[in-house]
């Protein structure tokens, strides 16, 4: 017989026919293995999804990819700029000038553009719900939307003709064209594109030589681009002094941070831990138990010459062949159910999910997954080496005890007891185990329960109905969208009880760059104090929503206030609607100069100061402005060179609430897209979909951890039953009948649940009323209410497991005896 003497090659082998000899241990190994795979892959999953979701939708939002652009270039830039190797790839689009035919409605701005069929490519996949026709060739073709073509009252039919009047810089140009293609958006856009081609340019002189092309362009690597931009105007040969500078633009999608924000990195790393010891807890048992029962088999390897390091390896290899085995099933489930739950997370935010293929979700997990195996098998591993050839020969796996007296009689109870406290250490690991499940699922219910309707709705909710145009309710609107006389017109045909309008006018000036928000001081409002020329972000309310705030400091006076000199300041809230003093710029009794275009309009006196209220004032960037300040409407119209409405609020019968809803559905959806409808009705779904997002995910980790709790319980049952199988079997031929051993069995699972009930009941009421309740207090959302019943809810649970499992097994393997 031929012997091997490479030691890896004998390690192999010797682990293939060990685990082809211990399938017992392979099952619970692997399904072990398998739901610490599903934990890890799901985490990953909805982790990278909800990220690659955000970036989805910014890319969406924006129409392109690209890394940024070089904007208002003449031909001969654009040819310096693109030759620059950081480039790796570029395409052009020229603009035209805008639309300025008055049939047009103001709630849209219309743009003439050439794209490159690169740049319409992208364009029509990220913005177009459908198209007809084709992209424009000959110089009198034009492509435009269905909503474009709507205000202009032309059918959208290839080939009719249009004619535009096109305003480029001093220049208006009319020109006739035929339509070649008609396009949709996706969702409302109030930037409706017109597309021309490049004949037209070529054929239009009022283009010679202008600034005109954007050049659009995509580097290697997206971190850094403002550097990395003007690194690239500077190799160029452009200075980027005042009198030689490229603009430039970086793509939002990359300006801001796009992994994952410090809160959000600690809960996931949390959550990693957490898997990470349930997973620990069943492998680690598995294979201890296993070492503890075949504890001879090292023995033997010990004496034959086998070194600590090749026993530690020869374990460590069983469980990376199991891992190995494991991966792929945990990966294709895991995935699976966290493609299910991503929705359901994602529908507390107004972002669609999108399921993510990322590499690195299996990446991450199998990486994790096969650290947890490994720490899970050092504690066996060690112990296996811990033992000499003749201790480990000798060793039947039960510590020596004190001696009982034999003339004392042994209950079946005392049996089932004695039998539990033969290994202590693997007593206390199943009962953590099944603690876990009860644990979380009470804190997860007890969490959920405590979601409290009235904060959640009083935080969103100030009235039954908001109208305004759809990019009110967008984080980018900045005042200069307004809600449509007619929609208003409209609803005011319905049953309405009370109403308002709120009043702005943009009268600032903001561009956005690398830093967010800059205000251009030669067009605001703005009040010298103190010396200091505070910006203002000035508002006008009708009646109906100034009887709504809260006053602060001051009396909210109506005749005082519709004097015509005085005014109020409005001061943020935090989250529990308590006023944000640092916000405050004046004190009641403080005189207020109004300028416009610093031109001087008017002095106010400021009679109070008052919480806002959510939907009152929805700008975004508000927090560039250092003063929000609110007159009657009356007063408001008067001083605003342009007010226009920027939103209308209303309240109707709550009988009628449903009714009326529908009724402005169908209205924006058939007569006017431009504008929306929010409704109370849609923040009680939100907040019902908030309570799901962590219910589901939660309640789903709860029953992975408690399946790893039972299968750990079961593994620990039918090893106990093996290894006493002799014992078994004396007792039997000693007068013990079946009856009473089956007994004896189902009283070991029962002393595991009564142990492990009064471990979770201790440990889930102090987490409850000490952790968690002091997490729900510092939360606005939650009011803490201890749910006494979620504790015990997996008592009945374990009570059946620990009765039928016993006996399945007992039927299984005494069978075989007899």
């Amino acid at each position: 017989m031929r012997i091997d003497k490479n030691p890896k090659r004998v390690l192999r082998k010797l682990t293939q026919r060990y685990l082809m000899n211990n399938r017992l241990l392979n099952l619970f190994a692997i399904s072990g293995i398998v739901l610490t795979c599903i934990l890890f892959t799901c985490v990953f999953n909805v982790v990278l999804s909800i990220n690659a979701s955000i970036k989805s939708q910014m890319i969406e939002e924006v129409g392109s990819s690209d890394s940024g652009s070089f904007d208002y270039l003449t031909l001969n830039q654009v040819e310096k700029l693109k030759q620059n190797k950081k480039i790796q790839s570029s395409h052009i689009i020229y603009s035209l000038g805008n639309i300025e035919n008055k049939e047009l409605n103001t709630n849209f701005t219309t743009t003439t553009y050439f794209f490159s069929t690169e740049h319409f490519k992208e364009y029509k996949n990220l913005k177009m719900s459908s198209m007809e026709g084709r992209y424009p060739e000959k110089s009198n073709e034009v492509m435009l939307s269905t909503t474009m073509l709507k205000q202009l009252d032309i059918e959208p039919i290839i080939g009719t003709e249009i004619e535009l009047k096109i305003a480029f810089q001093e220049h208006v140009l009319d020109k006739k064209f035929i339509l070649s293609g008609v396009y949709e958006y996706n969702i409302f856009e109030d930037l409706q594109l017109v597309f021309v081609s490049d004949n037209f340019i070529n054929t239009t002189n009022i283009y010679e030589n202008k600034a005109i092309y954007f050049l659009f362009v995509n580097l290697k690597h997206n971190n850094n681009l403002a550097e990395k931009f003007i690194d690239i105007i500077i190799e160029s040969g452009y200075n980027n002094s005042e009198n030689d500078r490229i603009d430039y633009t970086i793509n939002p999608v990359y300006s801001k941070h796009m992994f994952l924000e410090s809160g959000t990195v600690v809960i996931v790393f949390s959550f990693i831990l957490f898997i990470v010891l349930s997973g620990y807890l069943i492998i680690f048992n598995v294979f201890n138990i296993s070492i503890l029962n075949n504890i001879k088999f090292y023995g033997q390897l010990r004496s034959i010459g086998f070194t600590s390091k090749q026993i530690k390896a020869f374990i460590i290899k069983q469980g990376l062949y199991l891992t190995g085995i494991a991966l792929p099933i945990g990966f294709f489930f895991g995935y699976l159910i966290g493609n299910i739950l991503l929705p359901i997370i994602m529908q507390i935010t107004e972002i669609n999910a999108q399921i993510s293929m990322n590499k690195y979700i299996f990446i991450f997990a199998g990486v994790f997954t096969v650290i947890t195996v490994y720490l899970s098998l050092l504690t066996p591993a060690k112990c296996a080496n811990k033992m000499s050839s003749t201790e480990a020969l000798s060793m039947n796996g039960v510590k020596k005890r004190r001696r009982f007296d034999i003339s004392k009689k042994l209950h079946i109870h005392n049996l089932a007891l004695l039998n539990l406290l033969r290994k202590p250490k693997q007593f206390l690991i199943i009962i953590i185990s099944l603690s876990l499940m009860p644990i979380i699922l009470s804190l997860v219910i007890t969490f959920v329960s405590g979601f409290d309707y009235e904060s959640y709705m009083s935080r969103f909710v100030s009235s039954d109905f908001i109208a305004a145009h759809v990019n009110y309710f967008k984080s980018e609107y900045n005042g200069s969208s307004v809600v449509d006389e007619d929609f208003i017109n409209y609803i005011n045909t319905m049953d309405i009880k009370e109403a308002g309008a709120i009043y702005y006018d943009k009268s600032y000036g903001r561009i956005i760059d690398l830093n967010g928000f800059e205000r251009v001081k030669e067009d605001i409002f703005h009040t010298p104090y103190d010396n200091i020329d505070y910006d203002i972000d000035l508002y006008g309310y009708d009646d109906f929503l100034l009887s709504k705030f809260e006053v602060i400091n001051g009396e909210l006076n109506k005749d005082v206030l519709k004097s015509g000199t005085s005014i109020i300041e409005i001061i943020e809230v935090d989250d529990y609607n308590e006023p944000d003093l640092s916000t405050m710029r004046f004190k009641v009794g403080d005189y207020i100069d109004v300028y416009y275009d610093n031109q001087f309009v008017k002095t106010y006196t400021v009679i109070a100061q008052v919480k806002k209220i959510s939907n009152f004032s929805e700008l975004s960037g508000t927090l560039d402005f250092i003063a929000r300040l609110a007159l009657p409407s009356e007063e408001y119209l008067k001083i605003a060179p342009t007010p226009h409405k920027m939103s209308y609020i209303f309240n109707v019968p709550a009988s009628k609430l449903r009714e009326i809803q529908s009724k402005l559905t169908e209205y924006v959806k058939n007569e006017n897209e431009a504008m929306r409808i929010k409704s109370k009705l849609e923040f009680e779904k939100q907040y019902e979909e908030a309570k799901n997002a962590f219910l589901i995910p939660g309640v789903f980790c709860a029953i992975l951890v408690g399946l790893i709790g039972i299968i750990n319980y079961i593994n620990v049952f039918i090893t106990s039953i093996l290894s006493r199988k002799d014992e078994l079997i004396i007792l039997d031929k000693m007068g013990m009948i079946g009856s009473q051993r089956k007994m004896m069995l189902i009283l070991e699972g029962v002393f595991y649940t009564i142990v492990s009930s009064i471990a979770f009941v201790l440990v889930s009421s102090v987490v409850n009323l000490s952790a968690l309740r002091y997490i729900m207090d510092q939360l606005w959302l939650t009011k803490y209410q201890f749910k006494a019943y979620s504790i015990f809810l997996c008592i009945p649970i374990y009570l059946i497991i620990s009765i039928v499992t016993p006996l399945i097994i007992d039927k299984v393997v005494m069978k075989k005896e007899y």
